[in-house]
């Protein structure tokens, strides 16, 4: 492979580690209410699709085979988990109450 190409693979690879971040912090600014309300979907069906992927993939390396479909569940866990890491770039944290806060430190101190 010439330098071109491997130019254009890393930045096709760059754009789909950094595109899904990219989308969710556009979504973040425009529609804050949209991605609060409809997060916790989302991480809900990207963790069911990436763990029965994950479950194939096992099984195709347990099998020693790898076929058309194991190649698709790659490419799902590795979208699954850069889609789940997008939210969680994307989303505000969660502020714990200062009671839990206090509790939390009285127990280490312990």
């Amino acid at each position: 492979m010439g330098l071109i190409e491997l130019l254009l693979a890393g930045a096709a690879f760059a754009l789909v580690i950094f595109g899904p971040m990219a989308a969710a912090q556009a979504v973040r600014r425009r529609h804050p209410e949209w991605l609060i309300g409809h997060s916790f979907r989302i991480h809900w069906y990207t963790s069911i699709v990436t763990c029965l992927s994950l479950g194939y993939v096992v099984a195709c390396l347990r099998h020693s085979t790898l076929d058309k479909w194991g190649l698709l569940a790659s490419l799902t866990v590795f979208l699954g988990a850069v889609i789940k890491m997008a939210l969680g770039y994307a989303l505000p944290k969660p502020v714990a109450p200062p009671e839990v806060v206090d509790k939390a430190n009285r127990n280490s101190e312990a």
